[in-house]
């Protein structure tokens, strides 16, 4: 059923959210160690501190070089890890209600208004598995991702649906933007890619990328990549290819890291299905 979004959502279902939204902050927050709890997480912080000094070698650590960034802006203020974490874990939580707020407002789009209880349920189902309450808890671009992700899912939604050709465009473009920043902030963003892919062929809106248009989403998405390689290469000295080179290095690692984890591309497709039968069931 095509819906337009944005949608009123009642006063009761946005206190529900509100309240189930605090709580799972409460748990994110409870017990925060006063230290990082993986390799990948030490050398996040590091990483940051470094660029905030002016050492900008690891700009593109990890793929994420808007994530790296980001928090160098707060490793300019402070070193305590906890405040790194905490922040990680805000970020968490937003992109979490951003999510639910997303789901209930085209549920009651599509004429399926959900009650207080069930968005409620919603927040409290997915912020207290073990997944999200780990990565809300951990210094790794997995929390801020979940903004990005809820901004894009809501953006294409808007994209597929039937309406007027410049809205459809308008809603191309914009999810254009969030994958750009998305590829910015973690390599995990070039999965949305197949996906994204086939839901346009299978769209078969062609209208929607006439003209100027086309140019424009392919621009929004090709410009971060041009800017920061730009940056890297001239004011870091860095190969300008080093951001895609890492995603090669991440795929097919020289060696394992120095927590000895080696990562390789692995074609088990029931991974996933397997963890959230062992963990979150």
């Amino acid at each position: 059923k095509n819906v337009a979004l944005p949608h009123p959502i009642p006063l009761g279902v946005r206190w529900g959210l509100a309240l189930a939204l605090l709580l799972v902050l409460g748990l994110r927050l409870w017990h925060l160690a006063a230290g990082l709890p993986d390799y990948d997480s030490v050398r996040s912080w590091q990483v940051v501190r470094a660029l905030a000094a002016g050492e900008g070698s690891q700009l593109f650590f990890h793929a994420g070089p808007g994530f790296n960034l980001l928090f160098s802006l707060l490793a300019r203020a402070t070193a305590d890890v906890r405040v790194f974490q905490t922040a990680n874990a805000l970020l968490g939580v937003v992109g979490l209600g951003l999510f639910a707020w997303f789901v209930v407002e085209a549920s009651a789009a599509a004429g399926r208004p959900w009650r207080s209880i069930e968005a409620a349920a919603l927040v409290l189902l997915g912020g207290t598995g073990l997944l999200l309450t780990f990565s809300g808890r951990d210094f790794t671009s997995g929390a801020g991702s979940l903004v990005v992700a809820a901004g894009l899912l809501r953006s294409h939604y808007r994209r597929v649906q039937a309406g007027p050709l410049a809205v459809r465009q308008v809603a191309l473009r914009e999810s254009a933007v969030w994958l750009a920043l998305g590829l910015c902030y973690s390599y995990k963003f070039l999965l949305a890619l197949p996906i994204l892919l086939i839901i346009e062929v299978l769209r078969a809106d062609g209208a929607a990328w006439r003209g100027t248009n086309k140019w424009r989403v392919l621009l929004s998405v090709a410009l971060p990549y041009v800017a920061l390689m730009t940056v890297g290469a001239l004011a870091v000295g860095l190969p300008w290819y080093r951001w895609p080179a890492t995603y090669v290095r991440l795929v097919l690692p020289a060696g394992p890291n120095p927590a000895g984890r080696q990562a390789v591309l692995s074609p088990d497709l029931l991974y996933y299905f397997r963890y959230l039968l062992a963990f979150e069931s």
